[in-house]
């Protein structure tokens, strides 16, 4: 795992509390199977990058990524093909402080691809280093995704930003049953309280939130979308499709560009990708 970058310390208390879990922390409860500490400098690491973990890992191993605050940073595009548990050690002590949360991120599109179904992704955040350039077509929401939903997933305790859409779920498959992808507890954008607003970073947003597609042949389903904050998206917050509208409840969807929600129509184009036509539309 290649990391730069050093981070500033802002709460030397929560550093403190999060030494203490570690020190404490024997395992990841409700976990079957092996599971994979990936760390680039604690004794008892098994592998360095979470590349290396996923290589290694059977179906319902656990990957349980160490925060290490000279190693603030995972540079790497990361490619989900077995249905496994990736979650950070603070999430995995119950610490659901975004700030000690590693980063994942990427030069590459998309930082994370989830292609089977079965993943867990808990307790990170995921954002490109550099800001995502404001497109003149309302189609391009894939130059920078954040987290690419081929099947569905559990998405829980992530902060998404700085991409061109945070999250696109278009499954290459439709989904075996009713729910599709669980979205829990995110940040999706920056939250109006959230520091780096003060520090007058406000380029450290979306284009785009959610971007729900599903797959033409789901057409009795929908991804539950629970407990976020969905806000401050320059363009638009949830994007979906109407054979596939979302089940929300308990949501914050607030202060995006151009709206909180967006229909979206599939209608490939010649370089067959898609297109969505903007409707009035409802909170879901």
């Amino acid at each position: 795992m290649t990391r730069s970058m050093p981070i500033r310390y802002k709460h030397p208390l929560r550093i403190a509390v999060l030494i203490l879990v570690t020190s404490v922390f024997v395992g990841v409860p409700g976990i079957h199977g092996r599971v994979w500490r990936v760390c680039m400098a604690c004794d008892d690491g098994d592998v360095q990058t979470l590349g290396e973990a996923l290589l290694k890992a059977e179906p319902r191993d656990t990957i349980l990524v160490v925060w290490e605050p000279s190693f603030p940073y995972a540079i790497e595009s990361i490619v989900i093909n077995k249905p496994v548990r990736i979650i950070s050690h603070p999430a995995a002590g119950d610490i659901t402080d975004y700030d000690l949360f590693p980063v994942l991120t990427s030069t590459r599109s998309p930082i994370v691809r989830i292609t089977v179904p079965g993943v867990e992704l808990i307790g990170f955040n995921v954002m490109y280093l550099e800001k995502p350039a404001v497109p003149d077509d309302d189609a391009e929401y894939a130059g920078r995704v954040g987290i690419h939903l081929e099947a569905p997933a559990l998405i829980r305790y992530c902060a998404v930003t700085n991409c061109s859409a945070a999250v696109v779920a278009a499954y290459s498959h439709p989904p075996s049953s009713a729910t599709g992808s669980r979205i829990e507890h995110c940040r999706i954008g920056i939250p109006g309280d959230h520091g780096l607003d003060r520090e007058n970073m406000k380029h450290s947003l979306n284009l785009y939130g959610l971007v729900l597609l599903g797959h033409p042949g789901w057409t009795d389903g929908c991804d539950r979308i629970t407990g976020n904050q969905i806000m401050r998206n320059r363009r638009t917050g949830v994007v979906y499709t109407p054979q596939n509208k979302p089940c929300m409840s308990d949501n914050l969807v607030e202060l995006n560009g151009d709206g909180p929600f967006r229909i979206a129509r599939r209608q490939p184009n010649s370089e067959d990708r898609l297109h969505w036509i903007i409707e009035s539309q409802a909170t879901p």
